[in-house]
């Protein structure tokens, strides 16, 4: 039985859906089943494309979806 390996655009998905609420680097790594090495990668990526914004409330650093990022996943999860 093979490994089905998850695209980029599920895994961005997937971050983008741990955010909406806000979420710590933590529960994204584990609420999208990914490395920390992996997930850094992927919060550079989401927070340059305007995707996601990082908040550091003093006690923590936590990410939100932005507006254009739930419009993202919006549009995209009606195409999937």
């Amino acid at each position: 039985m093979g490994l089905k390996r998850r695209s980029g655009f599920d895994i961005t998905r997937d971050i983008l859906q741990a955010c909406v609420n806000s979420a710590t680097k933590t529960s994204i790594v584990f609420s999208a089943n990914l490395n920390n090495k992996r997930t850094s990668r992927y919060l550079d990526y989401l927070l340059s494309m305007k995707l996601l914004v990082k908040e550091d409330n003093g006690r923590n650093v936590v990410y939100h979806t932005t507006p254009f990022g739930e419009d993202f996943l919006e549009t995209n999860l009606k195409a999937a």
